[in-house]
């Protein structure tokens, strides 16, 4: 069952600003999403390669991004960029502005070229984030290496949710690993005593009230990483279904570390030796495709009762989650979740949870993603990615 063409209307690729060509409808659009959805990338940039239609390049710019190619994705995106001070002249086109403002910041945040995400965001009034990533644009945002080495740290506890002992500024603290976050989340007590002040107050897309910041150094095991984007809060963890309290209060977290950090990495999250591995990135390793959306999503392509495909993320910052389902799923597959795969995974008869799905996961990227896994999932496991070949291996 493909869920391309409902998913496509849901990710408001279907309507918004009008089309400057006639050349790629909502047809071709479904059909390239269609290509993407079993695999066929190549196929997916031939139906829309060359298209003058706004919706066919905004998806096409998408697709490149979800592969983790945010330098093809700007190239595409660039020519529909608004000019400095250029005002729409209509809803529609302020819509349209606003998306590829939007996508050109995530795009620049994921490259580490914070000068042009800094400039993007002032373009979009979002002044407390041009402020951030001002101040990051004047060194070199994530600086220092692994060379050939590697670096590990021991999970401190893998339930419910795997933890790690970090240093920010020197000041040692212990961090949920949380590849359902964005940049590193500090506790506001524990940014203080680190010396991390904040830049400004936003509230995120998940409502939540955030100082951004910039931290000069983080330090896990041998690694040290400098000028590094952060935010500053009452970083919460869900502990069980409808139970929520702040992370200070569980085994003394002082905040996060999330996929946006991970993804700078060849990174392991190894649930059977009990430890985080960080390489260098670059390197070839076996294994299935993975799929980068926005600054927080870890896709696997998987299938849900052996027929319904979907994509199913890894979030393992879900406390106590072993398979956390979409309200989409359950309106379109009334029928009892009896098995799901995610890449070489396989899940029988798995236990779900109805409410702690990712609020806009299921459509926001014109692909369908059904499902997110928790640690619970991966427990006795073993997952690495390789974000510059977007391969992962799941044993």
């Amino acid at each position: 069952m493909r869920c391309a063409a409902l998913l496509l209307v849901l990710a408001g690729c279907g309507g918004g600003p009008p089309r400057r060509g006639p050349e790629a409808g909502p047809d071709a659009i479904d059909a390239a999403l269609e290509a993407f959805q079993r695999g066929d990338h190549a196929g997916a940039d031939r139906i829309l390669a060359g298209s003058q239609d706004v919706q066919a390049v905004l998806v096409r710019a998408r697709l490149e991004s979800l592969r983790n190619r945010d330098r093809e994705a700007l190239a595409i995106l660039r020519p529909l960029a608004p000019r400095r001070g250029e005002k729409p002249r209509d809803f529609d086109e302020m819509q349209l502005q606003g998306r590829v403002l939007s996508d050109i910041a995530s795009a620049c945040v994921r490259m580490d070229d914070f000068a042009g995400a800094a400039d993007a965001f002032a373009q979009l009034g979002e002044r407390v984030l041009a402020l951030k990533y001002g101040r990051l644009a004047k060194d070199i945002g994530y600086l220092g290496g692994l060379g050939e080495s590697e670096a590990h740290a021991p999970f401190l506890s893998m339930d419910p949710l795997p933890t790690v002992r970090m240093s920010v500024n020197g000041t040692p603290g212990t961090f949920i690993v949380d590849t359902g976050l964005d940049e590193i989340v500090l506790d506001r007590e524990f940014a203080r005593f680190a010396r991390v002040s904040g830049i400004g107050l936003r509230t995120d897309a998940l409502r939540r009230s955030l100082d951004e910041a910039v931290i000069d150094e983080v330090g896990l095991g041998p690694l040290r990483v400098r000028n590094v984007p952060a935010h500053v809060g009452e970083h919460r963890v869900l502990l069980g279904r409808g139970e929520e309290r702040p992370a200070a209060a569980v085994a003394d977290i002082q905040g996060a570390v999330g996929l946006a950090f991970l993804m700078h990495f060849d990174f392991t999250l190894d649930f059977r030796r009990g430890r985080l591995t960080l390489r260098r990135a670059g390197g070839k390793i076996p294994g299935v495709p993975v799929l980068y959306a926005g600054d927080r999503n870890l896709l696997l392509f998987g299938k849900a009762n052996g027929t319904l495909e979907t994509w199913v993320a890894v979030h393992t910052g879900l406390a106590g989650v072993t398979v956390a389902v979409s309200i989409a799923f359950q309106r379109l597959q009334p029928d009892p979740l009896t098995e799901l795969t995610a890449g070489p995974l396989r899940l029988v008869k798995p236990a779900l949870d109805l409410e702690s799905f990712p609020p806009g996961l299921e459509s926001s990227f014109g692909i369908p993603v059904g499902f997110a896994l928790g640690p619970a999932a991966l427990r006795g496991r073993s997952l690495r990615v390789e974000p510059r070949s977007m391969t992962a291996l799941l044993e």
